[in-house]
């Protein structure tokens, strides 16, 4: 067997489209199965009796842990992991077929889609903003690229390297499984190539309440990841940014007088208004709105973060044991 696609599955209403992205390419000359690992509740459909996709049924609700029983019953040379909610392109599997042997780590670009409504595009250039997300979301060039900029949801490996590494942590939390298992590659001397035409499609929330809920939900768990996992999270441009302004702002405080920050305060938001609306200068509608929800994200990760970093400091004792295994891990790999 060439590969084995490995499809987590969490929100029903996307996989059938995913699968049919899938099962439209499939051909002869490149011996691929589809591995899809859901709980009972959750219908395929037509899917069921396809000959290429076999179905795994679990009460595992940890999606590294869906990943890792998908892996464990692959007989794929290469493993690719994918979204429930993503649709690859027409040239994905090609794309695979083309570059397999070649490189040990591929991944691809996601583009966001329904781009079309106002409230989706202002968080489409927010993902890709300076504060935004760990890595750009649509890069189009063919690089290597770090450990963090690699998307679990569109990834190919050799199956070689994920039994190395022993799999995706199953018992941190969900928002650290990615970065903690390639940095752990990365450890090892692998490389990880982004290829533009191993593209696919991936769904996005729409700006609003749901949206703003995720976001505080996923920066919280980064605020008390960065710290159990300092030698992964500490490496994100973004983090030692948002490390050293508030540093800077902690000891301004207690050198100058309330005046004279005031006015770098006015100063610093002035720049950062202005940064701001260059990303969105190109972008339709109204710039005042975009600027001020811009705000409000940027505010919420913020504050949700640093309240991350609050939770663990207050319930240390909780997280011994994620550190105790991640420390094992570490040393089973990496041996220190």
């Amino acid at each position: 067997m060439d590969l084995s696609i490995i499809i987590p599955v969490t929100r029903p209403g996307h996989i059938n489209n995913c699968l049919q992205s899938l099962v439209d390419q499939l051909d002869s000359s490149f011996q691929v199965e589809v591995i899809v690992v859901k709980s009972k509740e959750i219908p395929i459909n037509k899917f069921e009796e396809h000959p290429a996709i076999k179905i795994i049924t679990t009460s595992q609700l940890h999606p590294s842990i869906r990943r890792n029983i998908g892996a464990r019953s692959a007989i794929g040379e290469y493993l690719a992991f994918i979204d429930d909610d993503v649709y690859v392109s027409n040239q994905w599997l090609e794309t695979i077929k083309k570059h397999r042997g070649a490189i040990d780590v591929m991944c691809g670009p996601i583009r966001q889609t329904g781009f079309e409504e106002l409230k989706k595009n202002i968080v489409g250039q927010f993902n890709q903003s300076l504060l935004g997300e760990g890595f750009s979301d649509f890069n189009c060039h063919r690089e290597q690229v770090k450990f963090y900029n690699v998307p679990l949801c569109n990834v190919v490996l050799k199956k070689s390297i994920w039994e190395k590494i022993g799999g995706f942590n199953e018992f941190a939390d969900y928002n650290i499984d990615d970065a903690e298992f390639f940095y752990l590659a990365s450890r090892l001397n692998i490389r990880f190539e982004n290829i533009p035409d191993l593209l696919v499609d991936h769904d996005l929330i729409a700006f609003g309440w749901d949206n703003l809920k995720k976001r505080a939900r996923s920066r919280f768990q980064t605020g008390i990841n960065s710290f159990l996992f300092y030698e992964i999270y500490f490496q994100y441009p973004a983090l030692i940014f948002l490390w050293f302004a508030a540093a800077t702002a902690v000891i301004l405080l207690f050198l100058l007088p309330i005046g004279t920050l005031f006015l770098i305060g006015l100063i610093s938001y002035s720049l950062y208004t202005c940064f701001i609306a260059a990303a969105l200068i190109k972008k339709p509608g109204n710039p005042f709105l975009d600027i001020l929800i811009f705000q409000v994200l940027h505010a919420v990760i913020a504050i949700s973060y640093f309240m991350g970093c609050l939770h663990l400091l207050i319930h240390f004792k909780k997280f011994w044991p994620i550190l105790k295994l991640k420390r094992e891990r570490f040393k089973n790999v990496i041996g220190v």
